[in-house]
């Protein structure tokens, strides 16, 4: 099917190399039945499972522990599965997904309380504050101190 896809758009753009218009708006119904055929053929679709991990993980992203081996036992599969299936399903990663839940709660807690930073790091599940600033600083391209003044600043 996906030599369809293909030939579906050599076709537009023979066809229609005159008329930009139309170009696009054939192009983007081909992009969009592409989109139904790859969430129609993602390798599992078992959506209850991706449903209870992430709520797993959103429950318990405070743990520092918290690893793609325990979400594998939780749910009695085995990391490399549980990889596979995550990404394949979020196009994340275990650890990326992770990352992004305890960084938003990290921005939560320096807009919304005046916790020191060391405090905030411990809720959010890391031990290392030197490797939260770096992660904070490449996702926010600020620290996370200068996060909470321009936040501050904002609400004033």
């Amino acid at each position: 099917e996906s030599d369809y896809f293909y030939m579906e758009l050599e076709e537009i753009l023979i066809q229609y190399n005159d008329n930009v218009n139309v170009l696009k708006e054939k192009v983007l119904k081909i992009l969009k039945e592409m989109c139904i055929y790859i969430q129609k053929n993602k390798e599992s679709k078992n959506f209850d499972l991706i449903n209870s991990i992430e709520t797993f993980i959103e429950d318990n992203y405070s743990d520092n522990n918290l690893s793609l081996a325990q979400i594998a036992d939780e749910f009695k599969i085995t990391s490399s599965y549980l990889s596979r299936y995550f990404k394949d399903q979020t196009g994340y990663t275990v650890l990326q997904y992770i990352d992004t839940i305890r960084m938003n709660e990290a921005k939560k807690y320096l807009k919304e309380t005046e916790l020191n930073l060391n405090d905030i790091i411990k809720r959010v599940g890391y031990v290392d504050k030197s490797n939260f600033i770096r992660k904070f600083k490449s996702i926010e391209g600020i620290t996370p101190m200068n996060y909470r003044s321009i936040s501050a600043q904002n609400n004033d």
